[in-house]
Formats: C-alpha cells, sequence, structure tokens
C-alpha cells in the first residue's frame, strides 16, 4: 500500500462524545456519553442490557412490540479477548442477560425498531450495575441515537497487530467559547496507560489532532483511550475520534 501498511487490514473507527465535562470536578474524564472515567473491567462477567424506557421492548404484551428499540448488535470481547457479537432482544426497563460473557463491549447499535425508528430511552449495557456500554437517546448529544458513542476500544486478541492512525478532537457546537486539553492514551496488556499524543480546542482551534504513517503499532489487548484532561468551562462537550487497523 502506498501509505506503508501491508495489505488486508481491517479497518476501525471509533467516535464518541461526552456532553457534560466540569471544571476541576470529576476530570479527567473520557470521551464517552456516560460521562466520568471509562470503567475497563478486568474479566469477563455476565453482562445486561436493559433501557430507562418501556417503549424499547420486541414485545410489550400480545406479541405488539414497542415503539422504540427492538432488537440491538452488541460487539466486544469474550474471556480470552477475542472477537464476539450478539444481537439482544429488549425487553424495555426489565434487564436482559446476553448470551455471551463480555470482557469488553465496544460497539452497540439499534438493529431493529418500531416505528419511532431508533431507541426511545438510554439503553445500558452493564456488567452488574457498572454501565460497560450506552446507547444514548436523541437530544443527549449532536445526532446522538441508535449506537453507542465511545471513543474506547480494545484491539482483539484474533489480530497479530494493528497500527493506530489518527485521532481528532474538538469542543461541541455549544460551547465554541471552551479550551481544553485531550490524551490519546494505550494500556498494552495491563502496563500502564501511556500518553501517545496531545491535542487542545480554543476559541480560536475549535479542533486538533494528528495522523501517522504507516500509524503507531499495538499489539493486541491494548487498550485505547480519549482522555479529556481539562476544560475552562463549565457544562463543555468534548466529541472526539480514532481511526486504526487492524492485521491477522
Amino acid at each position: 500500500m502506498s501509505d506503508g501498511l501491508p495489505s488486508g487490514g481491517v479497518w476501525v473507527h471509533k467516535f464518541g462524545f461526552n456532553w457534560d465535562v466540569d471544571t476541576g470536578v470529576g476530570l479527567p474524564e473520557d470521551c464517552w456519553s456516560a460521562g466520568g472515567a471509562y470503567p475497563f473491567p478486568s474479566a469477563a462477567a455476565a453482562t445486561t442490557i436493559v433501557s430507562d424506557d418501556t417503549a424499547d421492548d420486541a414485545d410489550t404484551g400480545g406479541g405488539t412490540p414497542g415503539t422504540g428499540a427492538l432488537t440491538v448488535k452488541v460487539y466486544g470481547l469474550d474471556t480470552n479477548g477475542a472477537a464476539i457479537s450478539e444481537t439482544a432482544t429488549m425487553d424495555g426497563t426489565s434487564a436482559v442477560t446476553l448470551g455471551n460473557e463480555y470482557l469488553r463491549v465496544h460497539r452497540a447499535y439499534v438493529e431493529t425498531s418500531g416505528t419511532d425508528g431508533t431507541n426511545a430511552g438510554t439503553i445500558s449495557i452493564k456488567h452488574s450495575s457498572t454501565v460497560i456500554a450506552e446507547i444514548p437517546k436523541e437530544g443527549s448529544g449532536p445526532g446522538a441515537k441508535g449506537q453507542t458513542e465511545m471513543a474506547i476500544y480494545t484491539i482483539p486478541s484474533d489480530y497479530s497487530y494493528a497500527y493506530l492512525r489518527k485521532w481528532k478532537i474538538r469542543a461541541g457546537d455549544l460551547n465554541v467559547n471552551s479550551d481544553g486539553e485531550c490524551l490519546l492514551e494505550t494500556n498494552e496488556n495491563g502496563a500502564g496507560w501511556r500518553t501517545r499524543a496531545v491535542a487542545s480546542f480554543s476559541q480560536a482551534q475549535k479542533q486538533d489532532g494528528d495522523s501517522w504513517e504507516p500509524g503507531i503499532r499495538l499489539a493486541p489487548l491494548t487498550d485505547i483511550r480519549i482522555r479529556i484532561q481539562t476544560v475552562d468551562t463549565n457544562n463543555t462537550a468534548v466529541i472526539g475520534r480514532f481511526d486504526l487497523v487492524q492485521f491477522v
């Protein structure tokens, strides 16, 4: 390939937002819709999915579907870090236990829906009471519906290595007067977090980021996150994304 990458790679695009970051309160936070620091699980565990709205239900009674999310596709890693996925059938505000135990959940989206065309409420994926992924409801952020919004990822053990290619952060459109700084960090096999890049946004420079060729080489089971270090205005929204290519 012209950019120095071998052929046969699988592209992964991750994006997320944190819609309410305050100055000095709970910082640092990570770039995902649930807010706060992302709780990277230490082991696979029984995993549930639940909505805060009864309309996200495949059968509200008598075979009648709800108007919101009916089924949700979930992607993550098993106890050995290998990639797994499944389709979960929603049961409104009653938690459904997924068929797989997950070490990580890094993406989920509404696969089928009722007349609303998307999820009616916030859908949470949990280890016990700890949220490890969520699908926000419409109105909770920029285009936030039908899909997890998390700039969080772990390279599956199915792959031999990956190249982290680029990343970008920016302030949300409602917070263009805020200044802040974010880190792109990796943790290879639990060895500890390492800063790979720093970017900032300001009133003059609303977005920032980097790209690399061929990229930053990472081992399987490396965790990746965009971490929000500072903001200077309460209720700041931060949007982040990164891209990588994985090779078997």
